[in-house]
Formats: structure tokens, sequence, C-alpha cells
């Protein structure tokens, strides 16, 4: 607001992005001024002596530009979009953008996988999207060839079951696995050695997309369902733990005595505290209503199977 007030007295002007925002600090602080006597529909109702412009495309829209090998992102403001670029996303081994401070934008080294995810990821949140001429060509590319497979993925050709995307060594991995059927504990087994299952083979099959999923998230009410899934998919251990030295999830009781109750029903142990080295176990984390953020290990001796987050979704009980 203090920012606000300079530029109308300065510039004798705002934006009609500042003036929209000014309306909803104030209906957003409603109470606050109310209890210093300030009335909410007579402050909205002012009008404004600046004269007020149209927001410049350049604070509207999302701006990407490539400059010494690097590319420049500059955004408006947008809590969803600064949540979705903060996040850890398990396949990704660095963080490909960094906020700048100082410059107010991200930044990360230009690379075909970078500028893909912008391409992806910008129109999620943001009306328009402006890429630097230099980009154009390759965007044009990007878009071109988005229908082809690009991982190793399960795909039905004709009548058969084949693995698109492939190489020698995938294929010399997975050689053993019966490619017949497509049921929960080939698409596990796939899962295993990186190939993933194209979601046209599964559609509205939620069991075969949970198999299919190396990183997977359910919620506590569907223990019962998953538990059931697991035993198709021949799991008999489950690890979790609570021990925050080897940076994986925290572990909280409530959900581990409930889903120790499930697990049982279906011949599954649970194992606290392991820290196998082995891959005959299944990793369970545990998210209780949102309050923990996800933490995957980085521990080469770890070699599990699959990770399923478990989120409790149910509210919260006040004592």
């Amino acid at each position: 607001m203090v920012n606000l007030s300079h530029l109308a007295h300065s510039k004798k002007e705002v934006t009609s992005n500042q003036a929209n925002l000014f309306d909803k600090l104030i209906k957003k602080y409603k109470k606050q001024l109310e209890k210093n006597s300030l009335i909410v529909d007579e402050l909205l109702a002012l009008p404004w002596r600046s004269k007020v412009v149209e927001s410049s495309a350049e604070f509207t829209s999302a701006r990407v530009d490539r400059i010494d090998g690097y590319l420049n992102l500059r955004v408006p403001f947008n809590k969803n979009f600064i949540k979705e670029m903060n996040q850890h996303k398990p396949n990704d081994s660095v963080k490909r953008f960094e906020w700048i401070n100082e410059e107010k934008l991200y930044r990360g080294l230009f690379s075909i996988v970078a500028l893909k995810e912008l391409h992806e990821v910008l129109p999620k949140f943001f009306k328009s999207v402006t890429y630097a001429p230099d980009l154009f060509n390759i965007i044009n590319e990007i878009e071109k060839h988005d229908k082809y497979i690009w991982d190793p993925t399960l795909i039905k050709c004709g009548d058969r079951y084949v693995v698109a995307s492939t190489n020698q060594y995938v294929q010399d991995a997975i050689e053993h696995i019966n490619l017949d059927t497509l049921d929960l504990d080939t698409a596990f087994e796939l899962s295993q050695y990186g190939v993933k299952v194209h979601p046209s083979l599964y559609n509205d099959n939620t069991a075969i997309k949970f198999a299919s999923e190396f990183y997977t998230e359910i919620d506590i009410n569907e223990l019962d369902l998953v538990c059931g899934w697991l035993k198709e998919m021949k799991v008999t251990d489950i690890s979790t733990t609570d021990d925050q030295s080897i940076k994986v999830p925290v572990v909280y009781d409530l959900v581990h005595k409930d889903f120790i109750q499930v697990a049982e029903k279906y011949g599954i142990q649970l194992n606290k505290n392991t820290r196998t080295k082995d891959n005959t176990r299944v990793f369970m984390a545990y998210s209780l209503h949102g309050t923990k953020k996800q933490m995957l290990f980085q521990n080469p001796e770890f070699n599990f199977k699959k990770i399923i987050k478990v989120k409790d979704s149910r509210p919260p009980i006040i004592k």
C-alpha cells in the first residue's frame, strides 16, 4: 500500500493490476480496517484521483529468455506457481530453476528438457507466455514431437504389448517379464526397471496405475484397497521409518497403527526403522494433514521396489 501510494503521487497513475490488488487487500483486511473505523464498502467506492492505465502484457504474462546459456523466467506473482517451482520432483536429481531475488526472476541452465518443462508448466498458471525469438523454433519442435514417447513405456501395438523407446540394456533386463497380459504384477515389475505404462492402457483402472508408478501417493482411506493390490503384486514386506537421520519422511504412529491392522489381514509385514539394503521391500512414507513435506532420501544403500506416500485426509482430533 505504501508503494502504491508513492506511485500514485509521483507518477499520477496506477495500473489496472495495482488497482485490483488494492481492492483485494481492502477486502482481505476488512476486520482490521473496521476496527480502525474504516468502512470497507466506502473505501472500495472511492474513485482514483490518479489515472488508471491498463497493465502492460509484460506484467500479466510469463516471459522466457535465453541469455549466456541460461533460461531466465519472469512471471507475475502467483502463489500456486511458486509452490509448483519449489516442490521436490522425485525423478529429478537437481532442481532445474532457482529464484534470483536480486533480479526477481527464476534462472536455470538452458537445456531442451528445462525448456520443455517450462512449456508444459507455465500454461497451467498463466494465460499467456512470451518466449524470446530465438526460442520459437525450439518450442515449435517441442510441440511437433510432444506426441512421441521419449521414455521406455509399455504400449499396445495391435493385439500385442511392447515396450517403446527402449534400449538394449532395458530390453535385456526385462527379457524375463511375460508381456502377454497386463496385470498388477507385470506393471509393478516393469516399474522397477524404469518402464512406464502408457495412460491409455489403464484409463480409469486405478489398480494398474498404482502398480505402474514407482513413486505414488494414496489416501489413508484407501489402505484396505491398496493392501489387496499389494498382495496381488506379491509384496510381503513394507519398510517404514521415523529416523530423520537418514532423511526420510516422519512416520506418524497414528497412521502406522492403522496400517498395521489392515496389512495383517493380507499377510503383509511392516518393518519400522528398518534399514534394508536389498530390494525386497516397499517403502511407506506418511503425511499427516498436510503438515509435513515429503522428503526423499538419496542414500545409495537403499534400494526399494516402490515408494508409497500415505496422506491422512482425516480431520485432526482436537483434545
